[in-house]
């Protein structure tokens, strides 16, 4: 893998071979990036020296003056896109000035290239890599010309790197301010405490709580959401598999850490199961759901339904709203993957069950039912018309009411799972997509107020992360 700049040919290879895998970047989030050198700095086009000028805007040439150049004072934004091809996934990293979720080929062929899953972060103005091939992290200054620069040395996780394919991926990473953890080991319960600002590895913490059961393996659910900044203590949720079913648990853990010594100080086993997903509000309080295919059991009365569990700030359990199936909001059905967006709306996927017909929940689990109710790759027998028994809904948690997001298009899933990215203010949607059995994203700016998205542009690949780095 070069790391330099790509050429056209090498993103268009990558594209045309790319196979759909939402679920591969749903397991990888956050994303990363990494680079021993810096790419030679942006040259601008047109003449090194001016053309005597005229007396007004237009040089002597006749054409147009040329645009100034970018100042200290405009964004810059991170977009980074994965690619996915049969000999492993690339990744894109793009700074540009402006906030433009359109992303073309032609633009890939001026992002950063990496390695599969690495991961990127913007973090006091400057970008901050962990490998997902090799045990470095890396932070780069970015100039007003959009060119990288590596700062200091490169951070070595040597004694705790795994050659698994996150590597020092920020998925299994948590940031707050410029204290990051980084969990290994096989459960991820053990953590290394780095600092950003002071560029250090600070400590090593292998202290948990965590249960261990004969049969089940407990395993982190990763920081899928990219909280960050946490208000109090960092906050990680756990899972147990069972090893021979590969169903979870109905129970979930939430382990706290302290701010201050990074020891754990809680261990909170909650009623839900497939807890995997959190989101922060206003006040710092953490908000922890259940993702993924969990409504099937439930629907049959062979698991806990699921639910949402919500911690204060000092990473205490909210026992005024914990736990919450959603039922209340959503007139009866069942909710994952909830999300908090802003004054006191979040959003959920939301199962419509009674759209199935023929269906006895009261019978033994029926595989089709599961496949339909499961989302786009769970199986082949998926169809087209099964997104319809999923709605996008926007949860008023101060009213208890919901609504149905209006305006995706025609042949656009938005059952199951979607990607929220949330910038400046403003909150987008991307749904993956095939066109041509190349991965797309359709993305969409929503309204929160009016409970509607715009279309707003393509992005060819799958988009995995986008931030304002200053």
């Amino acid at each position: 893998m070069k790391n330099s700049a790509i050429s056209l040919p090498s993103a268009a290879r990558a594209l045309a071979f790319s196979l759909p895998a939402l679920g591969a970047l749903a397991c990888d989030d956050g994303a990363t990036v990494i680079y021993p050198e810096a790419p030679a700095p942006l040259t601008p086009s047109g003449p090194s020296t001016p053309a005597p000028s005229t007396g007004d805007d237009t040089p002597a040439g006749g054409l147009p003056a040329p645009a100034a150049g970018p100042t200290q004072n405009e964004p810059i934004y991170l977009y980074t896109v994965a690619v996915y091809a049969p000999d492993g996934t690339l990744q894109y990293s793009l700074l540009r000035h402006e906030l433009n979720m359109a992303i073309s080929v032609d633009d890939l062929a001026t992002a950063r290239e990496f390695p599969g899953y690495t991961g990127v972060a913007a973090i006091d103005g400057q970008v901050v890599t962990g490998d997902s091939e090799t045990p470095f992290a890396t932070r780069f200054s970015i100039g007003d010309d959009l060119s990288w620069t590596p700062v200091g040395e490169r951070l070595n996780f040597g004694d705790y790197f795994s050659d698994d394919a996150d590597g020092l991926n920020f998925y299994f990473q948590s940031i707050r301010g410029s204290d990051m953890y980084f969990f290994y080991g096989a459960d991820r319960t053990s953590r290394v405490h780095w600092n950003t600002e002071r560029w250090r590895i600070e400590g090593d913490h292998r202290d948990t709580a965590l249960p261990t059961r004969a049969g089940w393996t407990l395993s982190s659910t990763g920081n899928r959401t990219g909280v960050r900044d946490y208000v109090g203590p960092v906050v990680q949720s756990y899972n147990m598999s069972n090893d021979a079913t590969g169903l979870v648990s109905d129970e979930s853990w939430l382990a706290v850490y302290d701010p201050d010594t990074h020891a754990e100080r809680a261990v909170l086993e909650v009623p839900c199961p497939g807890i995997q997903q959190a989101t922060k509000d206003e006040d710092g309080n953490l908000y922890f759901a259940t993702t993924f295919n969990q409504p099937t059991l439930a629907l049959y009365n062979r698991a806990p339904k699921p639910c949402v569990v919500k911690l204060k700030a000092d990473g205490t359990l909210d026992e005024s709203f914990a736990p919450n199936d959603l039922t209340a909001f959503t007139g009866g059905y069942y909710g994952v993957n909830f999300r908090y967006l802003r004054d006191g709306i979040a959003v959920a996927n939301v199962l419509h069950h009674d759209r199935m017909t023929d269906v006895d929940f009261g019978g033994e689990v029926d595989p089709d039912v599961e496949v339909r109710i499961g989302g786009r790759w769970t199986d082949d027998g998926y169809l087209p018309e099964d997104a319809s028994l999923w709605e996008l809904e926007l949860l008023d948690l101060n009213a208890g009411t919901s609504r149905v997001v209006e305006g995706f298009s025609p042949g656009h899933d938005v059952s199951f799972y979607t990607i929220f990215f949330q910038v400046d203010g403003r909150t987008f949607i991307s749904v993956q997509h095939d066109v041509d059995s190349i991965t797309h994203n359709a993305m969409y700016e929503l309204d929160i107020d009016a409970a509607r998205v715009t279309s707003i542009g393509e992005v060819v690949g799958d988009l995995a992360g986008v931030e304002r780095v200053r």
